[in-house]
């Protein structure tokens, strides 16, 4: 799988023979599980991280993990305390605008559109009859605020697979499926290796390529594939948790996370919940980056994970 890359700690020095076993174990199971790997390219990465220096850069990302471009650059307008009305006739102009546009000045974006078109016909036509604002809101107005964030985030994925062109400030981040097309957004920069599971997680996924039964239930417009199904993409809500990272492929060297090594917890509990991570300074170390916000996962008295976001 990963036979052009060595295997090394941030300081570039091998992993141990016992090291190696375990990294082994971890992709046997990962592959014998419904669980999936997912890459990211990112070419902005000493940007990002606050250093050019890849070993204080992979100290970092593996504290702090990966976020979206409202966590660092332009706030997301759909981020609020209530999912309410508003929100969604907001995301329905979206969407019109969008498919109304005639002057697109990228061509590859202008073509894959005209293809979407063709093959979500039913998508498309719900967006552009701005009567069908009522009916989505009509349809949605009797959900409780979770159901009503996983509608809003499954459109939400669309609109950020498409680009900047249809969406700024994105809560999302991008990855996928193949390999080869992290590298195309790589560059000069860094592969995130990460993995998913299905989408009810605590940081929902969203695989834009395929139907979503929510949606579906409620005979609410899906699409498959998507604007540029050649991406494989698969949108996560907030960023890359820290505590799901593989590792980093960075010059032909894949950095393995060190708290894959942990004792804390076994490669088992590491595959559902992620590799245990102790972030005592990480308040400290996120404000030597370009991130402005974060989010938090709170474990409550009953042991049920929320999201908090800062």
């Amino acid at each position: 799988m990963f036979d052009d890359y060595s295997f090394v700690h941030e300081d570039k020095s091998p992993l141990s023979p016992s090291e190696m076993l375990i990294l082994r174990k971890f992709f046997c199971l990962l592959s014998e599980s419904t669980m999936k790997l997912v890459y990211r390219g990112e070419q902005r990465f000493s940007c990002l991280y606050g250093s050019d220096d890849i070993k204080e850069v992979l100290y970092r990302v593996f504290l702090i993990g990966a976020k979206g471009e409202h966590f660092w650059k332009q706030r997301s307008k759909y981020i609020s305390k209530t999912i309410c009305k508003k929100t969604f006739d907001q995301l329905f102009v979206e969407y019109n605008k969008l498919f109304s546009r005639k002057n697109i000045c990228s061509v590859r974006t202008a073509e894959h559109l005209n293809q979407f078109k063709e093959t979500n016909k039913d998508f498309y036509g719900f967006f552009l009859n701005l009567q069908n604002c009522k009916i989505l809101w009509d349809t949605l107005k009797n959900l409780n605020q979770k159901e009503r964030g996983l509608v809003l985030n499954y459109y939400i994925a669309v609109l950020h697979g498409i680009g900047h062109i249809a969406l700024n400030g994105s809560h999302m981040i991008s990855t996928s499926t193949d390999i080869d097309v992290a590298k195309h957004y790589q560059k000069n920069g860094i592969i995130y290796v990460s993995w998913v599971g299905n989408s009810n997680e605590l940081v929902p996924n969203y695989n834009i390529n395929k139907s979503n039964q929510l949606i579906s239930d409620l005979n609410l417009p899906i699409c498959s594939p998507s604007v540029f199904p050649e991406d494989y993409e698969i949108c996560i809500t907030f960023g890359l948790l820290p505590h799901k990272i593989i590792g980093i492929i960075h010059d032909d060297l894949f950095y393995v996370n060190p708290n894959m090594f942990s004792k804390e917890r076994t490669l088992d509990d590491a595959l559902k919940m992620g590799f245990y991570i102790d972030q005592t300074h990480f308040d400290e170390i996120l404000k030597l980056t370009k991130y402005k916000r974060a989010f938090d996962v709170i474990t409550n008295i009953y042991g049920i994970n929320d999201v908090v976001l800062r």
